[in-house]
């Protein structure tokens, strides 16, 4: 577990905030939070760290009554909201069709029901999706090595993340 603060594990904690001496609390602060993050995913950890991090720096405003778990959760859901928002850019699709496949959780055999795929590749600006292609592998490419990129990309971003 990485090295943070006690006052900063007092405030994650919401079984820190009981009327406990100060010592005792300190202590079941310290076995929550390792026996918690032990316990996490590995992408649950990656934020975690991201989390504490911050809060050793000052960078977050912790509320009472908010569990780890549950910043952890809010982390997760920004990055998620971030990168939804980063290839609809990238691409000029429909941001909110992107969002909605996202919240689907699609795989490969039913990426298409009711033809949602389809919509959202009619929806990509072709011209931004050349020029992200382009930039990415620093070639210049034919319209249907974008198409094929694209599909690719957009496929895999849906169904694994």
């Amino acid at each position: 577990m990485p090295t943070i603060s006690i006052i900063a594990l007092r405030s994650i904690s919401t079984l820190c905030i009981t009327e406990l001496p100060l010592l005792r609390n300190v202590r079941l602060c310290l076995k929550n939070c390792t026996a918690l993050f032990a316990s996490l995913s590995q992408d649950e950890q990656r934020f975690a760290k991201i989390f504490l991090h911050e809060v050793e720096e000052g960078r977050v405003s912790l509320e009472q009554g908010k569990t780890f778990k549950d910043y952890i959760v809010d982390y997760q859901s920004k990055a998620q909201n971030d990168s939804i928002h980063e290839v609809a850019q990238h691409f000029g699709l429909d941001e909110s069709l992107l969002r909605e496949m996202v919240n689907l959780h699609l795989t490969q055999g039913n990426i298409n029901e009711y033809n949602h795929f389809d919509k959202l590749i009619a929806s990509v600006d072709f011209e931004k999706a050349k020029r992200f292609f382009e930039q990415e592998t620093g070639t210049e490419m034919s319209n249907f090595e974008v198409n094929l990129e694209l599909d690719e990309y957009l496929r895999k971003f849906l169904v694994e993340g």
